[in-house]
């Protein structure tokens, strides 16, 4: 009796390939689970041992769908935000079933750039030295994949194109293999010189000496990996120098960064309303010399209330950042949000603060 092979372990990248194989062979259907050794999780979906997708960022697929949809075009930032929401209100749709309610004829446009998200993780997933992997069976109606998106590719055809592909990394020169690096043109390119060297006349003009490397795969809609070489070549050739890199920042710290910037406007608006106020109230009060009763100064108040809108604007902050509201105003100095003597100015003792036991609301005082 031939004893049944347990598909878990640990290997390289490229040692995993047999696996594959064998799911291929066999016709299984389920999701190969396998973690590289930076700890980055990777689920690729098998279907009647064909593979269906693959995707990197796994705890937020949903989002990662978006996001590179978005990169590459397809959606906006708007159409990823009601969708977002769409999908946190209906619970058991798809995100794909929401997108094509959403966007009806892109499905073989969103089909091409999820197949090419694919690819670029199944090579990053090759070149890894070591990764620890178990694949779990599933039934079909179990995987549950669109099929007007996810077209079924045949695993043979991908190792191969993937081995290929990875000789032809090795060979490309370093500068182009780093994503974050910014290329530009140093020579003319004509259509001719474009073909000779097996490039598309169209991708030239992603080449704007203002976008990295990532950003340009994504604007012209290739894989980064066949950017990478298209750099590389451009670069042998002297028509492109690779000279700097870019700080890129994930499409959730960019969201989390206009929230904040929206916030602190509201907060300046207050603030200029509160100043106003105070003014005019100090008018009323001065104007009134036989007043004997001595009342708090006009202007400490002003400065008090700058002084919580200061501190409220760094308690959301926080919050946009960490999700939560601080335990302690302690914790937005630690953060680097506020400076120890804002905690106290001018009042010279802290603020009062308390937040509910839901995390729902705060107190700020005196």
């Amino acid at each position: 009796m031939a004893i049944k092979e347990q598909i878990k372990g640990k290997s390289t990248g490229e040692g995993v390939l047999k696996y594959f194989q064998n799911i291929s062979a066999d016709r299984k259907n389920g999701i190969f689970v396998l973690k590289t050794k930076e700890g980055k999780e990777i689920q690729i979906l098998f279907y009647d041992g064909k593979i269906i997708y693959a995707e990197s960022d796994v705890k937020n697929r949903d989002r990662a769908i978006l996001t590179y949809l978005s990169e590459c075009g397809i959606i906006d930032k708007k159409v990823k935000t009601k969708i977002l929401k769409k999908k946190e209100k209906s619970k058991g749709v798809s995100i794909i079933s929401l997108l094509i309610e959403e966007k009806p004829g892109t499905e073989d446009e969103m089909g091409q750039a999820l197949r090419a998200r694919t690819q670029e993780i199944l090579i990053e997933l090759l070149m890894s030295e070591e990764v620890s992997f178990e694949f779990i069976e599933k039934g079909k109606g179990e995987i549950g994949f669109n099929p007007k998106i996810y077209r079924p590719m045949n695993t043979d055809s991908i190792i191969f194109d993937a081995a290929r592909i990875i000789d032809e990394l090795k060979n490309a020169l370093e500068p182009a293999k780093v994503y974050e690096n910014i290329p530009s043109l140093s020579g003319t390119i004509d259509v001719e010189t474009a073909k000779k060297l097996r490039i598309p006349w169209e991708f030239i003009e992603y080449i704007d000496g203002k976008s990295a490397i990532i950003e340009i795969a994504r604007k012209s809609r290739k894989p980064v990996y066949e950017t990478m070489i298209y750099i590389s070549e451009l670069s042998k050739n002297e028509l492109v120098e690779i000279e700097r890199s870019k700080e890129l920042r994930s499409e959730e710290e960019r969201d989390k960064r206009w929230e904040i910037i929206k916030l602190s406007f509201k907060n300046i608006i207050a603030f200029l309303f509160i100043g106003f106020t105070g003014v005019f109230l100090y008018g009323l009060t001065s104007s009134n010399s036989k007043e004997k009763i001595k009342i708090f100064d006009p202007f400490e108040v002003i400065k008090v209330e700058k002084q919580k809108l200061k501190i409220k604007t760094a308690i959301e902050s926080y919050k946009t950042l960490e999700g939560r509201y601080p335990d302690s105003l302690l914790l937005l100095v630690e953060k680097g949000l506020l400076e120890k003597k804002d905690l106290t100015f001018p009042i010279n003792r802290l603020y009062y603060y308390k937040k509910s036991e839901d995390d729902t609301y705060y107190e700020l005082g005196l």
